[in-house]
């Protein structure tokens, strides 16, 4: 191309760069409006619910009633397995020996000679004031079972998901409920009575 008919274009380029910046910065702080409007944080509100702010939505993830029942559980040991146990059902979930005995641990509320994961983890949450307010034992693929532990620290709320035996040694040394969900507990669990 010529220098001349380069000239004729450049003012173009230049005006397309300019509207592409302008709409770009306009889409940019009109994205960040709308996140500032809607804070998803969840927020403990005194009738216990739990309410997603600007969404008008209530939610109460710790609520062990509706949908998916759960039913609150007492925890027993075998060598490799944790035994839950509620009236005359029982449900072992296979774990290794490590498992069992740091739970064993929390259970007994002691510390060996030197601190287990959980052990390292409860102190954390005991300086930053956490609370473990309960632990859901929620579902289960195979031989695999998935828990959530829901944790709060002021008006926020964390829900973790965590293996089950994690979920239980960390539960056991905060002296939080441990609730299994009832699909879980019809399904594998033995009558002992």
């Amino acid at each position: 191309m010529k220098n001349k008919e380069k000239s004729k274009i450049l003012p173009y380029v230049i005006v397309l760069i300019i509207v592409v910046i302008v709409i770009n910065l306009f889409l940019m702080f009109y994205n960040l409006k709308i996140l500032n409007q809607v804070d998803t944080d969840l927020v403990y509100e005194e009738n216990e619910n739990f309410i997603i702010q600007e969404l008008n939505i209530t939610n109460d993830p710790l609520s062990t009633e509706g949908y998916t029942e759960y039913k609150e559980i007492e925890i027993s040991l075998k060598p490799q397995s944790i035994v839950f146990f509620k009236n005359c059902s029982e449900l072992d979930i296979a774990t290794n020996e490590f498992q069992v005995y740091t739970i064993e641990n929390g259970l007994k509320n002691k510390i060996d000679i030197r601190p287990t994961t959980h052990d390292i983890t409860e102190s954390l949450i005991d300086y930053f004031n956490i609370t473990l307010l309960q632990v859901k034992i929620s579902e289960t693929q195979g031989q695999h079972y998935y828990a959530r532990a829901f944790f709060m620290q002021n008006n926020k709320l964390l829900n973790l998901d965590l293996k089950a035996s994690d979920a239980v040694a960390m539960a056991v040394r905060a002296n939080s409920p441990i609730y299994v969900n009832n699909k879980i507990l019809a399904s594998n669990s033995i009558k002992t009575c």
